[in-house]
């Protein structure tokens, strides 16, 4: 298909109207040329999102000449708000006519969201459309060192240019780009132009997304994002405690994955280590990830007063998530998945208890080194579900101090699930008390837990019971071996 409307099957008209269209995609058609053929004037009046991808063939949106520009001066979308165009024909220089559209009668759409497979077509686009744009997608560059340079962006009025086009951008997104070193160009590295600073200043989002040769982002002038997403990227952000704190103060999420050049988050930590806004953390395939804090001493102190949530998956060198005592009041959900050299969770002294007051959740999966969650005691009040499975090595869940008086409280556990954890013999080494655990999924076979007087009794029973089968079993299979 070369066309969406075709001219020899349409009655021409002076004006061709979609008027409820709100929605329109176009992705995959590697033969389209036009979406329509003809010289009749198109109107969208209702049209919200517009879509073109991978679409190699399409030169023109519509062919009313020989134009290098995607849009022309008779294509009418004043309501459009979300525009993606990603791959399409390499001879489109620019997405709009600038000069055309400044002198057509037609109100010019105000953007919301814009996504482009080559910024090229960013400054062909007039000041009117973008003043409004929220959130900047670019992806796919070729042999550009700079997303923001003079030679892609014909940036010769500096930054500035920058921000009096973009004044109300929050999100910035930059994706699969193999040769982008830095994202933006600047002449002399010692001076921060102002104007740059308060374009970073107004971004609340950045995703870098797929950039193996991206070494340099100016992270001190993000100082107002509250959500980073770093994916398969080449570059480390090593720097000391108090400065990454400092810069990321406003963070609220914080997503790291592929990055396999990151060993720690912070070079190291004297004192304490603080997030004080971050909600949510999730780290994700990091090969050479060891820990938040590069060096650290025991006693420091990892400060999170807003964490809700950590998630950790897939990084084989990491032994410990902190090295030292750590600050959580709001953490509700610790995820632990195929951390095959994790010890614990958390390093602590034999006497400490943990306080998470807030902790409702813990899972490990597939932690083949793990022995505890740590050296310590917890308190966590409001605990209500614990998942075990593929722990081998896991002696005790919480050994704390046996001699420490009185039990230990767990009012609020319900769920219990321990599988493939054939050294767990005791939850902890202090009796405990789980008043609403009234049954535990062992094995993928669930026991009552009435029987028991705790969690570390039925272990032990349990325990007892599966050695029993284990050399029934065998004495059964030296039977049928002899017959």
């Amino acid at each position: 298909m070369r066309e969406v409307i075709n001219v020899e099957e349409t009655q021409e008209s002076e004006i061709i109207r979609f008027p409820k269209l709100k929605y329109l995609e176009l992705v995959g058609l590697r033969n389209l040329e036009n979406f329509y053929g003809g010289g009749s004037k198109l109107e969208f009046p209702k049209l919200k999102k517009l879509i073109l991808e991978m679409l190699e063939s399409m030169r023109r949106f519509a062919k009313f000449e020989n134009s290098s520009f995607l849009f022309h001066e008779k294509i009418d979308f004043p309501c459009l708000e979300a525009l993606r165009v990603i791959s399409v024909n390499n001879e489109v220089i620019g997405v709009w006519d600038k000069q055309l559209l400044s002198v057509t009668s037609n109100p010019a759409p105000m953007l919301k969201q814009l996504a482009l497979g080559s910024s090229a077509g960013l400054r062909q686009i007039p000041s009117i459309v973008l003043e409004n744009l929220s959130s900047l997608v670019l992806v796919r560059f070729e042999d550009v060192d700079a997303v923001f340079s003079s030679s892609y962006l014909g940036m010769k009025k500096g930054f500035a240019w920058i921000y009096s086009q973009l004044p109300n951008l929050e999100e910035l997104k930059v994706k699969d780009s193999d040769s982008l070193k830095e994202l933006f160009e600047k002449e002399d590295d010692n001076v921060i132009d102002d104007a740059l600073s308060l374009f970073c200043g107004q971004i609340k989002t950045l995703e870098l997304n797929t950039l193996p040769s991206l070494s340099l982002i100016p992270l001190p002038l993000f100082k107002n994002i509250a959500s980073l997403t770093l994916f398969e990227l080449g570059w480390s952000f090593l720097m000391s405690a108090h400065v990454l704190g400092d810069v990321l103060h406003q963070l609220q999420f914080l997503s790291i994955e592929g990055c396999h050049s990151l060993e720690a988050l912070v070079i190291s930590v004297d004192s304490h280590f603080t997030l004080p806004r971050l909600k949510r953390l999730r780290l994700w395939n990091l090969l050479s990830f060891s820990g938040m804090s590069y060096i650290s001493k025991n006693e420091a102190a990892l400060l999170l007063p807003s964490v809700e949530s950590i998630e950790i998956k897939n990084c084989k060198k990491l032994k410990h998530f902190w090295s030292g005592s750590i600050v959580a009041p709001r953490l509700q959900d610790v995820s632990l998945d195929n951390c095959n050299n994790m010890l614990q969770f958390v390093i602590g002294n034999l006497e400490d208890t943990i306080e998470l007051p807030s902790l409702e959740k813990v899972s490990f999966w597939c932690c083949h080194l793990i022995e505890s969650f740590s050296s310590g005691s917890l308190n966590a009040p409001k605990l209500q579900e614990v998942k075990l499975m593929g722990c081998p090595l896991m002696e005790c869940f919480l050994p704390g101090n046996p001699n420490h008086d009185g039990d230990l409280q767990l009012p609020s556990l319900e769920i219990g699930y321990i599988a493939d954890c054939p050294s767990l013999c005791a939850f902890s080494l202090r009796r405990l008390v789980a008043p609403k655990l009234t049954q535990i999924e062992y094995y993928r076979k669930e026991y009552p837990m009435l029987p028991y007087n705790d969690l570390n009794h039925f272990l032990q029973k349990v325990n007892a019971i599966s050695d029993c089968e284990d050399q029934e079993d065998n004495e059964d299979d030296e039977d049928i071996n002899e017959d």
